[in-house]
Formats: structure tokens, sequence, C-alpha cells
């Protein structure tokens, strides 16, 4: 990032990506200026983050809080039930930030912003959350 020097290029982290390469979480510290984005996911399955139990996250959100991260935070994943695991989504992020004031503003939310009309069997959803103290 140094070497190229231009604010128009900056850096994503995407969990499960993160995870399967088995990359150190303290190595966000070393680019914590040009983090802009977040993707989300369960990396058994790229599934949706619904228990704390269920992964490992803890190492890397810590790094996030360590580093007061205040950018995007997308979830692509997989759903069988979007309107039943949006909310859990919703609580393990806001679990993994420590406390509502840090969580996005999204997360913040009492209700789960995506009302689908229709069932939806399967799906890819990425939404975006801008943090409240951008």
């Amino acid at each position: 990032m140094n070497a190229v020097n231009d604010p128009n290029i900056q850096l994503m982290i995407d969990y499960y990506h993160f995870e399967v390469e088995k990359e150190d979480p303290s190595d966000i510290l070393k680019v914590k200026d040009h983090l802009r984005h977040l993707h989300m996911a369960n990396p058994n399955g790229r599934v949706m983050p619904l228990k704390w139990e269920e992964y490992n996250y803890g190492p890397f959100f810590a790094v996030l809080r360590q580093i007061h991260y205040d950018r995007l935070i997308s979830l692509e994943v997989s759903s069988s039930n979007l309107p039943a695991e949006g909310p859990q989504a919703i609580a393990l992020l806001r679990r993994a930030f420590g406390s509502d004031s840090r969580a996005p503003e999204i997360l913040q939310q009492t209700t789960w912003p995506i009302r689908p009309t229709t069932s939806i069997p399967s799906c890819v959803l990425t939404f975006c959350a801008r943090w409240m103290n951008n």
C-alpha cells in the first residue's frame, strides 16, 4: 500500500479467505490505515455467522476493536432462511464488536432491515453498513 501511495487504492478483508489462508489477525495492525471494507461469513461453509461458539471469531474481532474499525462491513454468505438467520448474524456481530455503540449503524437497528416478500431458498447476501463515527 505504501509503495502504491494512491488514496483510491485501499484494502478489503474477506474473513472467509482470511481464515482459509490461516492469516494472523495481528497482520491487520500493519494495514489498519488502509482497511476500508470487511466481508464476513462463517468459514465453515461460507454461511451466516450465527453463534459465537461455532468458530473462533474472537482474535479477529479483538484486533478490529483494537484499531477502532469504523468502515464498511458486509455479509457475503449463503442462507437457506434469511429472515431467521439475518437477525442472528446481526446479534453475533453486535457481540463481536463488544457493544452496540461500536457496531455499524445497521447493527444497531432493532429489526431486521431486509424483508423479503417471497421465500428465499438460497441466496448470497451482501449488505453494507456505514459505521456511525465516520
